[in-house]
């Protein structure tokens, strides 16, 4: 009994300690959008009408892609509609064919 109580109380002290390390994670995020969309402007002032006028849009501050043979790209991003955040997204890709080598990139997908 008291190998049960150790157990589940070590369990409880193992998942508490999730909750602040998935928000130093979020906050993460949300300064790497919102560096990404400041860098994003500064290359091309025409984007701001995009990100004025749009219905919504996902910026993808950093999409890691790499292939040897079969290539994988994989990013995770926040979604925007009118300008105000209302969630998170996944950006998956898979590509088959003669290919080698890596990139990391930013990626925004206006809608």
């Amino acid at each position: 009994m008291k190998r049960r109580w150790l157990i589940v109380a070590l369990l409880a002290c193992g998942l508490s300690g999730l909750t602040p390390a998935a928000a130093g994670k979020k906050d993460k995020l949300t300064r790497e959008v919102e560096d990404t969309i400041r860098i994003f402007k500064k290359a091309d002032p025409s984007l701001e009408k995009f990100f004025k006028e749009s219905a919504g849009y996902a910026i993808f501050p950093r999409v890691a892609k790499g292939a040897f043979g079969v290539g994988a790209a994989r990013g995770t991003g926040q979604v925007f509609e009118k300008g105000r955040l209302i969630g998170e997204a996944s950006l998956t890709q898979v590509t088959i064919g003669l290919q080698l080598g890596g990139q990391v990139y930013a990626e925004a997908i206006f809608f």
